[in-house]
């Protein structure tokens, strides 16, 4: 069984899938509030013992043995990486990797530890001669291993550890195929910031982290309202709901039957 696994700041989410002849099958797909039920949430109360207690519960609510997990996804938010599309000269690969270290120190917040890169030659540039396009992704070591002893602390062995934008962008390739013109534009709304993601064929990838997610929204729905916070929570959500004429059972049910299919709805 192969895991993905979303530890964010209001929520746990998982996705199980094993893989069959024709790729990979959807087994199950869960989630489970990081705060305790029925209680306001509050981001700045929130830290690891909250999240390891989350994951716990969730691998219990869903009936999933964590030993059984062959292989874990996991992801680190944008807030805490650099995600960037370089155009560079042609070069030997040791020179390119040292020449996206020392820009990747230009874009991520240093915390005493090495930077952490990975990078990928997306082709030559379009407009100039003897360059290419480099996508390059970085982060510190302290953030890496902050995650990586936080899915430990969960009971799993660290596996892929992606970057948030990224896997939301690969995940849309999967189920869509990209326009030959124009672009792609999605936002992840999490629950205190959001991801915006641009790119197109043959176009510069863009991605930027918003401060603003949805425990905001909530906040402000509970003032202009005047009511209680868990009250607004539950009235955006069943707002949502009813403008898009589904039910959150009915929601689970179409990823699982239908794992290639597009479907989105905001939560």
């Amino acid at each position: 069984m192969y895991l993905g696994l979303d530890i964010g700041r209001q929520y746990v989410k998982l996705v199980a899938t094993e893989k069959t002849k024709d790729g990979f099958k959807v087994l199950d797909a869960g989630s489970r509030l990081v705060p305790e039920p029925n209680m306001a949430f509050d981001p700045e109360k929130i830290d690891k013992a909250h999240w390891v207690m989350a994951v716990k519960e969730l691998f219990r609510q869903q009936g999933i043995n964590p030993k059984k997990v062959k292989g874990l996804v996991t992801g680190i938010s944008g807030s805490s990486a650099s995600i960037k599309q370089i155009t560079t000269m042609e070069m030997p690969s040791d020179e390119l990797e040292s020449a996206m270290t020392f820009e990747a120190r230009k874009h991520i917040p240093m915390d005493g530890t090495d930077a952490v890169i990975d990078y990928q030659i997306l082709g030559s540039n379009q407009r100039e001669v003897d360059k290419i396009d480099v996508g390059l992704v970085a982060c510190t070591k302290g953030v890496l291993t902050s995650h990586m002893d936080l899915v430990k602390e969960c009971g799993l062995k660290p596996g892929v550890v992606d970057v948030n934008p990224i896997a939301m962008s690969n995940a849309f390739s999967f189920i869509k195929t990209m326009p030959d013109d124009g672009l792609v534009v999605m936002l992840d709304i999490g629950a205190v910031s959001s991801s915006l993601v641009v790119y197109g064929k043959g176009q510069q990838f863009f991605t930027r982290d918003l401060p603003i997610g949805g425990h905001h929204f909530v906040k402000e729905l509970s003032d202009k309202k005047e009511i209680g916070y868990i009250a607004a929570q539950i009235y955006s959500i069943k707002m949502v709901y009813q403008q898009q004429s589904v039910t959150p059972a009915q929601t689970q049910q179409k990823l699982l039957e239908s794992p290639r299919e597009p479907f989105m709805i905001i939560l």
